[in-house]
C-alpha cells in the first residue's frame, strides 16, 4: 500500500492500545473489506501528529487482490485525512520495513504567521541562521551510528543508517506575488 495521511488527528502510524493510530483504522477497513482481522506491516512509523505523504504499508494475504476495487473501498471507508494512492503486489518475501532501502523526512519552519500552514509547518518567527544550520547538517551526514536517537530496550542489534543528504533551503514567498481566485 502506498498511502498519505495527515497525522494532526492520530497518535502516530502504529496501533494503539484503545486505538488513535493511522494503522488501526487502515486494519479496520482491510478488515472490514475481507471480512476478516488483517494485519500490516510499516515501512516506518510517525510519532502522534507527524504527517506522511508516500508512506509504505504492507500486508499478506492469500486471497486473490484486484488493486483497484480494493483502493476504492478502501478510501470510502477511510477518513478523509487518510488516503491509499497505490495498491500493488510484492513478491511474499517483501516487507516495508525490512526491504525498505531509504526514507525522506521533510521539515518545514514558516516565520510569519499563516493559518494555512498551521499543523504542516513550525511556526518560528525569530532570524534562521541558515549557514550554521547546514553546517550541523553536513556534519550529521559525517555519522553512521544514531543510538542516541532510538528508543532504548528494542531487539536492535545495531543502530547505524547512512544520511545521504540534510539539507536546509529557504523558499522566498512573498505575499506580493500570491494570487486569490474567486468564487
Amino acid at each position: 500500500l502506498g498511502l498519505s495521511y495527515r497525522g494532526s488527528a492520530y497518535r502516530g502510524w502504529q496501533s494503539q492500545p484503545g486505538g488513535g493510530g493511522v494503522q488501526d483504522h487502515v486494519e479496520a477497513a482491510l478488515g472490514r473489506f475481507a471480512a476478516q482481522p488483517i494485519r500490516t506491516r510499516c515501512a516506518g512509523r510517525t510519532d502522534a501528529g507527524v504527517h506522511a505523504h508516500n508512506q509504505v504499508a504492507h500486508l499478506d494475504t492469500t486471497h486473490p487482490i484486484e488493486p483497484n476495487h480494493l483502493l476504492h473501498h478502501l478510501n470510502s471507508m477511510l477518513p478523509k485525512d487518510i488516503a491509499i494512492q497505490t495498491i500493488y503486489p510484492v513478491p511474499s518475501h517483501h516487507h516495508a520495513r525490512f526491504s525498505a532501502l531509504q526514507r525522506t523526512y521533510t521539515y518545514y519552519i514558516h516565520q510569519e504567521k499563516d493559518p494555512f500552514k498551521k499543523d504542516l509547518s513550525y511556526y518560528y518567527r525569530h532570524p534562521l541562521h541558515l549557514e550554521t544550520m547546514q553546517t550541523a547538517a553536513n556534519w550529521l551526514c559525517t555519522q553512521s551510528c544514531f543510538k542516541s536517537f532510538c528508543k532504548t530496550g528494542t531487539s536492535n542489534t545495531h543502530f547505524n543508517c547512512t544520511l545521504f543528504e540534510a539539507t536546509w533551503a529557504q523558499q522566498n514567498t512573498n505575499r506580493s506575488e500570491e494570487h486569490t481566485s474567486e468564487l
